[in-house]
């Protein structure tokens, strides 16, 4: 039975059905058979009695009524039992066929389209045999898993603008209670002094960053990814010369073949890692640079001899508006460094040592993620 359920379909119907077949045709002779002795034993016929004399035919004896109905019933039965018993034989073929190659794929196809339209996710599917059912269901595996996967991402995506929002809005509260409370001083005043009115475009300023700053953070998502296959010499030229500009006692170091193909979106990457070179620089005073092309991904690490990151930093994750004890900075650098990272199918991760390490990991052939 079990190399019976790794058969396809069209050839485990076929064998199913010849065997049964097969054995109704065994069983309907028999029956034949075993009608034809009976009935010769209930009513026997007419038989040839061969003397030296001739051939002499001998009469059939005489039988009760009884006994000639039951004869009749047998001859009746030699006729129907074989087309009964192929008939049967075709039936059990079915029922074999439906109970080892379908109910089962089945139950669980129909399971898993009622639990997705339930919006339940959290299950798996076995896919039953090697058959086309089991191919069907082992695709409606991988469809059940994208789903989930993609449910998860749209939920991270949603967590992310609320913990912007919120962020946002607590963040706005200061510079608009400073505005609130020195217009009302100016209207019991009834005359403005200059540095009233510098502290206005003060805050004024700090509303337009934080504007700006969500701005950019809420396009993050919808950002392209536009991967394209580059030399190694042109990302560590591009990277370095970026490096040298925003931090100019930088060490920078490559590892890797200067000829090979790695495929990458330039402009997400260079983007990502200036954002990790302006901390550098503006924490430290000396900023290092490694960019290390491997097999199967590209790694840039950057280092610098700061303070080091927050505890609370590495803990929980870089996040929007966290800008630590630094005035006038929003914190959104290495959030924006994190999305675009994960935009670009890799991560980022931030470490101490004697200072702060940030390094980011691409996959070689980076794909797009729309």
């Amino acid at each position: 039975m079990e190399r019976l359920k790794c058969m396809r379909l069209k050839t485990a119907f076929f064998w199913l059905t010849f065997w049964c077949v097969l054995s109704g045709l065994l069983l309907g002779g028999l029956a034949v058979w075993g009608c034809a002795r009976l009935r010769e034993s209930v009513a026997p016929g007419a038989s040839l009695l061969v003397t030296q004399g001739g051939a002499q035919m001998l009469p059939a004896p005489e039988v009760g009524q009884g006994m000639y109905t039951l004869a009749r019933v047998l001859d009746v039965l030699q006729l129907i039992l074989p087309i009964v018993l192929l008939l049967a034989a075709l039936a059990i073929a079915d029922m074999l066929f439906y109970r080892l190659k379908l109910r089962k794929p089945i139950e669980t196809l129909n399971d898993g389209a009622q639990r997705i339209m339930t919006s339940d996710l959290d299950f798996s599917m076995e896919a039953s045999g090697g058959d086309e059912l089991g191919a069907l269901c082992g695709a409606f595996e991988a469809m059940r898993a994208q789903l989930l996967e993609n449910n998860q991402a749209l939920w991270r995506q949603s967590e992310e603008r609320r913990r912007l929002n919120a962020a946002f809005s607590h963040d706005l509260r200061n510079p608009l209670a400073v505005l609130q409370g020195t217009v009302q001083l100016l209207r019991r005043q009834g005359r403005p002094r200059l540095d009233q009115l510098d502290q206005l475009e003060r805050c004024i300023g700090r509303i337009r960053q934080y504007v700006e700053a969500m701005g950019s953070a809420a396009r993050l998502e919808d950002l392209p990814v536009r991967p394209r296959s580059l030399p190694f010499d042109r990302i560590r030229t591009e990277l370095f010369d970026s490096a040298r500009i925003l931090a100019r006692d930088c060490i920078c170091r490559a590892e890797g073949d200067g000829a090979a193909a790695c495929t990458l979106d330039l402009e997400l990457f260079l983007q990502a890692a200036e954002n990790l070179l302006s901390n550098g620089a503006r924490f430290g005073t000396r900023v290092q640079v490694s960019l290390l092309l491997e097999e199967t991904r590209l790694v840039l690490t950057v280092i610098d001899d700061g303070p080091g990151y927050p505890e609370d930093l590495l803990r929980e994750g870089p996040r929007p508006f966290c800008r630590g004890e630094e005035e006038g900075h929003f914190g959104m650098g290495l959030y924006i460094c994190q999305v675009l990272c994960r935009r670009m199918g890799g991560g980022l991760t931030l470490a101490n040592c004697e200072g702060a390490a940030a390094q980011i990991i691409l996959p070689r052939k980076n794909l797009s993620k729309t």
